[in-house]
C-alpha cells in the first residue's frame, strides 16, 4: 500500500535489521537440532 514508506533507506534498514534477528532467534531454537535436518 504505502510503498513510498517501505522504500526508505531507513525503513529497509530497520526492516532488515528486524529479519536478521528473528532469523537469528531462530537459528538459535534450531541450534540444538543436528544441523543436517
Amino acid at each position: 500500500m504505502n510503498d513510498r514508506i517501505y522504500s526508505a533507506p531507513k525503513v529497509k534498514k530497520l526492516v532488515k535489521d528486524i529479519s536478521e534477528k528473528t532469523k537469528q532467534k531462530h537459528l538459535k531454537r534450531q541450534g540444538e537440532a543436528p544441523e543436517s535436518e
